[in-house]
């Protein structure tokens, strides 16, 4: 329980306090805040995927899954998040001037 409210207070301190303040400020006119997003969208969707993929393969598929179960499931799981990615930034697209 300890390791947790460590993890949560260091990431408080990181995003809130360092990182948040380092965004507000314009380093330079055009920055290129779109792409480190969709970087990080997309690492955070092929992770949260490949462990989801590795956890509930089990759970669908038996016992002792061949590799093409966890693909299958890896797919399942991957391919949404991506669409969820392009509706999100069609829609914030549509407020841009």
């Amino acid at each position: 329980m300890g390791w947790i409210i460590a993890g949560a207070i260091i990431l408080f301190v990181l995003l809130v306090l360092i990182l948040i303040p380092k965004a507000a400020k314009p380093y330079k006119a055009q920055a290129s805040w779109g792409r480190g997003f969709s970087r990080v969208y997309f690492l955070l969707a092929f992770l949260y995927a490949f462990f989801m993929a590795l956890l509930e393969t089990d759970y669908l598929f038996g016992e002792d899954p061949t590799l093409a179960a966890h693909v299958f499931v890896f797919i399942l799981i991957f391919i949404p998040l991506i669409l969820i990615f392009y509706v999100l930034r069609w829609v914030f697209r549509g407020f841009k001037k």
